[in-house]
Formats: C-alpha cells, sequence, structure tokens
C-alpha cells in the first residue's frame, strides 16, 4: 500500500511539472544571439580567430588560404546552429 501511495505521489509531481508556466529561455536566446554574431566575425573576418589561435605565437608567419576558408565555412556552420537554436526557441 505504501509503494501505491509513493507512485501516487511521484505521478502528481510529474503532471504538476509537466504543467507548469512556460520556462525562461532567455539565456539561451542570449546564447543564440552571440553564435551568430561570433559566426558572422568569423565569416566576415577569419584572420582574427587566426590570430587569436596562432597569429600571436608566432607573428612571422602569415595563414594558409585553406585555414582562413576552414574557419570562414566553421562561422557558417556556427550561425546556423544559433538560427536553428533561435528557430527551436520559438515553439516554446
Amino acid at each position: 500500500m505504501k509503494m501505491q501511495t509513493t507512485i501516487n505521489t511521484l505521478n502528481k509531481l510529474f503532471l504538476a511539472a509537466a504543467n507548469s508556466s512556460k520556462p525562461d529561455l532567455g539565456g539561451l536566446n542570449f546564447f543564440a544571439v552571440f553564435l551568430i554574431l561570433v559566426g558572422l566575425v568569423s565569416v566576415i573576418n577569419p584572420n582574427l580567430f587566426w590570430y587569436l589561435r596562432i597569429g600571436r605565437k608566432v607573428p612571422h608567419i602569415s595563414p594558409s588560404k585553406l585555414y582562413l576558408g576552414l574557419l570562414r565555412f566553421g562561422g557558417v556552420l556556427v550561425i546556423a546552429l544559433g538560427i536553428y537554436l533561435l528557430i527551436y526557441l520559438r515553439q516554446y
């Protein structure tokens, strides 16, 4: 009998949590916009990310076109992730 009471209590708790109001997604919205901005910077100026990662350590070497292209491609992926996250968050 005690086990049945515990299960009923848990069911009530889960139902109350499922019926609660909408969660606050402000932080995730900010993160999605931040991702889009970082991706835009990577697409527009990949030299900045090259400098932050490698250029400051060895200033006499210039980045290759392939590496800059990969940084741009990564920026496009990050922008796509940020847009997807914004669209996903709009459902709630």
